[in-house]
This record gives C-alpha cells, structure tokens and sequence, in this order.
C-alpha cells in the first residue's frame, strides 16, 4: 500500500495560488488583506516632527503579489504593446527613466541657449501624491489602459474594508482606522501597484491637458532631430514648457505660462489631488544685448510672480535666480547652467551620511 501523500511546498503555493484566483474571481477580499501596518519614516535624519515623516505602509505579501501582477505583468504590458503611452509620460518603462527625463531636460537646456529663446519652465510638484488619489478615477485610467476589470473591482472593494495600525518600536496600536470611519482616497505608499497606477492616471491627464494646450516644437541646432514638447511628467514631477516665438513679449509668454499651470491644477484637482505651492518653483530663460549688441542670459526688468490659484486660495509660485537652480529627479538644473547647487547638495548629503554613520 502507498503511505499518504507528501505535502511539498509547490503543493502550498499552488494552493495559495487557487485561493487568490478564487478571490479575484468572486471579488471577496480574504481577511489577512484588509491588515495594514502604517510606519513612520524620517525624511530628515534626526528630524521627528510629523509634518517631516513619510508615511509608508505595509501590506500583506500576497495582496502584493496580486497588485503587482495585474499592473507590472497586466495593464502596463498591454498599453505599451499598443503604444497608448504618451511620450512625456516617464516611468514604467525602458528609456524613459528618471534618468532619461532629467537627462533631456539638461539638453532641452543646452537647445534653449544655442537658439538664445525666450522661455519659462514651470517645475511643479504634487502634496501627498499617492494619499489623494481618487480611486474611481485612476480605475478608470487603468481600465482604459487594458486592466482587468475584476482586479479593479477587487482592489476598490478590499480598499474600502482595509483595518490601518499603526507599528513603531514600541509595538502596534490596539486601535485602528478604516475607511468607513474615516474615508480618505489614496492608493497607499507602498503599495506594488500605486506608481504605475498613477503612470496611467497621469497619461489621461496629459491627454485632457493637451485639449486646450498645443505642443511646440523644439529642434537641434543642425535640425537633425525635432521633437513635439508642452510637459514632461515623471509621477508626481512635472515640469510645464512655454517658449515664446521671436514675435512674442515677455508678457505674454508670462500669461502663457499663467494659462497652463491653471489648467494642469484644475486637471489635478479633478483627480482629488493638489499641487504643493512651496515645491514649485519658476525658472525664466530672457536674452537681452549688453553693451556690445550680444545677447545675454538676465532676468527681464518686469519679472512678474507666477500665481498657483483655484476657487478659494492664491499662492504665488518662487521665480528662482539663474545661478540657484531647482533639484529635479535627483539632478539640479540651473538658469545658467553651471554646477555649484549640484556639487553643494552632493558634499551636504555626503556629510550628512558620513555624520549618521559615525
């Protein structure tokens, strides 16, 4: 006679496997899915205060997996087999890295000044990107993009029923928050499938932005290459192009630039989230001829205040010098191109790390 069969650990992976098929079939969140730790994390080193924490949560490994399958091996696959994804759209994919965007903003730089064109690059910045996410809308925007509609509906459902602790070294908190008692909108910082989530959602909003908002062309000096320019948009960075034509005042390029950053705010307001006034930043490319006739790099006589407003506030966005220049994607990209902000925040992290480890 044969003895009982031997459980191997395929046996139990297979079995796992069937579990997560029959929820995602039947749209039932299993019970260990609707438990998340919530964690504090410094921004700063050595800076406690809670305005100055990240807030990273937790999640159950297999609800992970299921996350990350229906977007890394789902609906990304899918729309860039199709080829849905805009261009300005960074992330998700190979050749348009953090890098490969900040890369091209510095040559986009380099253009600017051999074409001596009058410009102004808005670099904004989202408030708590991935906790102001409404998910009604970035369901959509995956769904649009080839998402499984039972994953969608699956996610919204153990969203809503998901039970939030809070953990640190002293324990976890007997009580919990949930969205019954207190309903926020977010698809959680840390979550596998919140980045390439909000990728599709930011892909639709640049769809919307170009409605009202032309591309412009912008070529080598030799024409070699050209390429159709209005944003570039990494997640939650994005930096708003206006570029005057030799006919055009520095007033109205300014009203240009007003016209777009008031738009791309309405479109984010739509979707549930906001931009953080004191991240954005201005930064104004204006040529004038000194005394020789030769045109130089100088900030125009009447540099107006840029305004980040909407139906109840008006914040002003900081036009940055030429030499100070503004961090984007781990790169600072200056006015005048030189490179002492970069050099200065290498040696202050460097100190900073050296100080931590001592």
């Amino acid at each position: 006679m044969s003895g009982p069969a031997i459980t191997q650990g395929r046996d139990i992976l297979f079995a796992i496997f069937d579990i997560m098929l029959l929820a995602i079939r039947h749209k039932y969140p299993l019970q260990r899915w609707k438990t998340v730790w919530t964690l504090f994390i410094e921004k700063e080193l050595s800076n406690p205060h809670l305005d100055r924490l990240r807030c990273i949560m937790i999640f159950e490994a297999n609800w992970q997996l299921l996350l990350k399958w229906h977007s890394s091996y789902g609906f990304l696959p899918k729309t860039k087999e199709a080829g849905t994804l805009r261009y300005a759209q960074g992330g998700g994919r190979k050749g348009h890295s953090a890098i490969d965007q900040a890369a091209q903003q510095i040559v986009e730089t380099e253009i600017t000044h051999l074409h001596q064109q009058t410009a102004i690059n808005l670099y904004l910045d989202l408030r708590q990107c991935f906790d102001m996410m409404v998910e009604a809308c970035h369901n959509l925007a995956c769904r649009r993009h080839g998402a499984d509609d039972a994953y969608l509906r699956l996610h919204a459902k153990t969203h809503q029923a998901m039970k939030y602790y809070v953990r640190h070294k002293f324990g976890i908190s007997n009580n919990y928050n949930t969205f019954a008692a207190h309903p926020w909108h977010g698809a959680g910082q840390g979550a596998a499938d919140t980045a390439l989530r909000y990728i599709a959602l930011s892909d639709t909003l640049i769809d919307a932005y170009h409605t009202k908002v032309a591309t412009i062309a912008m070529s080598d000096p030799v024409n070699n290459v050209t390429i159709l320019r209005s944003l570039k948009a990494f997640i939650d960075d994005v930096v708003l192009h206006a570029s005057a034509n030799p006919m055009m005042t520095y007033k109205t390029l300014k009203q240009q630039a007003q016209d777009q950053l008031r738009w791309w705010n309405k479109l984010i307001q739509v979707t549930g989230g906001s931009l953080n006034h004191k991240k954005c930043c201005a930064l104004t490319y204006y040529w004038t001829p000194d005394r020789h006739g030769i045109l130089t790099l100088s900030p125009p006589d009447n540099l107006d205040t840029i305004i980040l407003e909407d139906d109840t506030n008006q914040q002003p966005i900081t036009n940055i010098s030429l030499n100070q220049g503004t961090c984007y994607l781990g790169l600072y990209i200056t006015g005048d191109r030189n490179t002492v902000p970069m050099e200065q925040h290498l040696w202050q992290i460097a100190l900073k790390y050296t100080a931590a480890f001592q």
